[in-house]
């Protein structure tokens, strides 16, 4: 929310690996080289739709040079489905409304590759935005359908500027039929309003063409008709707890009127769902009663042994009594990975808070974070960002997808992604690390460095081969840091954990 994201090769990158996840990105500011939002995997939350909002995206568009080369690889927002498509309607949830994308090859991309499946999967929600300034495609489909009730393209305005379709849709799965019709749109097509689409075409345009609801500072506005801009742009730090809080005008967070039959509804559909909202509401709530209120009506359902511990250790949490909720954390069983993770995660932010520490600086506790970013599970990047604050490092990793680009600037100087560019083994080890470089890199790395877990030096040595040794065995336990510095600055970096 809220960020300026400038000169990266994608803005921002979202992997949705899991059925029941959701994500936010709304309010963003973004100019990327490549693409400014990609969201990557699939997701299946009914109750929590993921959303991608009143963004503001463009890209360092070179429309002479991209024609003249045959390049389309700047596209403003791209969601790739990345599961057989069974069930075909899991990316409904998606929510991509009121964003004003201009300067691209491709304005928006929804992609579907995989084989497997028996038909064709469902687009994200697309209503409310404004593309502009496209040289190729201003919404381009590859293998996927309408969305759910027929929400796929709605009210938004496309004006392209360079003579790009507006829209552009290809079915071509092997085996699997075409569903008829396919796509259906009310979308604004620029002054004359006609849409220029590929043909032929699964598109049915319906009713009167509306324009979009953000005007995006540009040239068109249509006939005047809009619709309303969508609460969730003003409220999104409320998050998935939305149904069940208020924002007033001082900006005080409150419950709902309503409370006990939304709660209720909620419960019918999903209790994990309620308990989760509930945990994020006792945290946003401004008054201490309405957290005294919320806490009566949910305990008043049915819960587990664990998820009424949940309950209490955050409602400790919001009072400050650290030593209360310690104790409560410790009796948690763990039933799964992820609450395994979880549990380990907050440990380690309890004992920070006992210890009034801005960083993590207990040894145990840097261990238990990488153990729970070995695992790669939903607490992951949690983990991460408290290690990265830990040892200083840039808390950012670079998109795992294939992309490219040219270094128009031809500046040498980089600062390599972890494990990009070299590996290191065995982790754990209790004498002697192996770092190997990788080869065929156009990279030459001439120094070794290694850091404690405080971010101290401890040793410089001169690489001479692609394969070193380094005797750790004096070392304490703990979380060690190599890094790699090249000929002309370049940096990568790897940790390691000493036993």
């Amino acid at each position: 929310e809220g960020n300026e994201i400038d000169g990266f090769e994608v803005g921002l990158f979202i992997r949705g690996l899991s059925g029941f996840m959701w994500y936010q990105a709304v309010n963003n500011q973004i100019k990327s080289h490549l693409v400014g939002i990609y969201i990557h995997g699939w997701t299946l939350n009914w109750n929590t739709p993921s959303f991608i909002g009143c963004n503001q995206i463009s890209t360092y568009l070179d429309a002479s040079f991209d024609n003249n080369n045959d390049r389309v690889l700047r596209r403003g927002i791209v969601f790739e489905d990345t599961k057989p498509s069974f069930p075909a309607f899991r990316t409904t949830i998606v929510n991509i409304q009121n964003n004003c994308i201009s300067n691209t090859n491709i304005g928006v991309q929804f992609i579907h590759n995989d084989l497997g499946g028996n038909t064709y999967p469902y687009t994200p929600t697309f209503r409310g935005n404004y593309i502009s300034n496209y040289t190729h495609v201003g919404l381009d489909i590859l293998n996927m359908t309408n969305t759910w009730n027929n929400r796929t393209s709605i009210q938004n305005s496309f004006i392209s500027n360079y003579g790009g379709l507006d829209i552009q849709q290809v079915m071509n799965l092997p085996g699997v039929a075409i569903p008829s019709p396919s796509f259906f749109s009310d979308d604004h097509f620029g002054v004359d309003g006609l849409a220029d689409v590929l043909t032929p075409t699964f598109i049915t345009f319906l009713r009167d063409p509306v324009p979009a609801s953000v005007s995006c500072g540009n040239q068109d506005i249509g006939n005047g008709i809009q619709v309303t801009n969508i609460a969730a742009c003003n409220h999104e730090s409320l998050g998935g707890t939305t149904p069940i809080l208020q924002i007033l005008t001082n900006n005080d967070i409150l419950l709902v009127s309503n409370l006990e039959t939304i709660i209720d509804d909620l419960y019918e559909v999903s209790p994990e769902l309620v308990h989760g909202i509930t945990i994020a509401a006792i945290d946003l709530l401004s008054s201490d009663s309405d957290v005294n209120e919320l806490m009566t009506l949910v305990n008043s359902y049915y819960w587990n042994n664990n998820q009424t511990k949940w309950f209490n250790y955050y409602a400790k949490l919001r009072s400050e009594n650290y030593l209360v909720a310690n104790q409560i954390l410790a009796t948690i069983v763990p039933e799964n990975i992820d609450e395994e993770d979880l549990q380990a995660l907050e440990q380690v932010k309890i004992n920070m808070s006992i210890n009034e520490q801005l960083i993590v600086e207990n040894n145990n506790d840097i261990i238990a974070l990488n153990y729970i970013v070995m695992h790669d599970e939903m607490y992951r990047e949690s983990a991460r960002l408290l290690l990265n604050t830990a040892f200083g490092n840039n808390p950012y990793e670079y998109a795992p997808i294939s992309l490219y680009s040219v270094n128009q600037n031809n500046i040498p100087n980089i600062d390599a992604s972890e494990s990009s560019f070299f590996t290191v083994y065995p982790s754990p080890t209790k004498d002697v690390i192996n770092i190997k470089v990788l080869k065929n890199q156009e990279i030459q790395w001439k120094t070794l460095q290694l850091f404690d877990a405080r971010g101290s030096l401890i040793t410089t040595k001169t690489l001479r081969s692609y394969h070193s040794l380094l005797d750790v065995s004096t070392y304490n336990q703990g979380i060690y840091m190599i890094r790699l510095i090249g000929e002309n600055g370049e940096q990568a970096s790897e940790r390691f954990i000493k036993q």
